[in-house]
């Protein structure tokens, strides 16, 4: 049984000599098997070739979550929003917020991490994250981000705040008014 995905990864090249980061759609068929379990099976991992190098596509563990969010905030560095987000750059802090979500979302029952590994190195080259959201109960009564929400504690000096919060309310009112009493699975 196979169950078809289509993912994005967020890929950083520079290892093969690319010296540049992407993020690209796959379309990708996935032995389906059951990513709840903290093992899995090895023989229903498959390779899968994006390039020249073998890509080996498996959940992602705990331990993964720094080289992940630094995929991540990497794959993204150019993105325009960025500069609005993180004025000062790239912080210290600013990784450690984002380890932070990452292993929240790590812990979210309703969300599932994979991660594609070079087979011959063993880096982290690609994530894809998806939150299944299936109770359409539960989307209808979802509430929106308090607008007066203030920063969590860990939030980085250098973040513009009020624009993450802005960027969050837009995604959370199109996500109600697109998906409210629907099951879904987003990113």
């Amino acid at each position: 049984m196979y169950c078809a995905a289509t993912a994005r990864y967020d890929v950083h090249m520079s290892h093969h000599g690319y010296n540049q980061n992407k993020s690209t759609s796959y379309c990708i068929l996935l032995p389906y098997f059951n990513i709840n379990s903290d093992c899995v099976d090895q023989r229903n991992v498959q390779h899968y070739h994006f390039s020249t190098m073998a890509t080996l596509i498996c959940p992602l563990q705990e331990t993964d979550i720094p080289a992940y969010a630094r995929l991540e905030l990497e794959a993204f560095r150019t993105h325009p929003r960025i500069n609005m987000l993180w004025p000062r750059g790239y912080t210290d802090d600013l990784y450690a917020y984002y380890e932070e979500r990452k292993s929240k979302s790590f812990h979210d029952k309703d969300c599932r991490i994979m991660k594609a590994v070079d087979d011959q190195t063993g880096e982290i080259i690609g994530v894809s994250e998806w939150d299944f959201h299936l109770d359409p109960e539960a989307t209808a009564r979802s509430q929106p981000t308090d607008p007066n929400e203030l920063p969590p504690a860990n939030w980085p000096r250098s973040g513009n705040w009020e624009i993450r919060k802005f960027f969050v309310l837009e995604w959370e009112k199109w996500t109600r008014e697109t998906f409210a009493g629907k099951p879904y699975i987003g990113t």
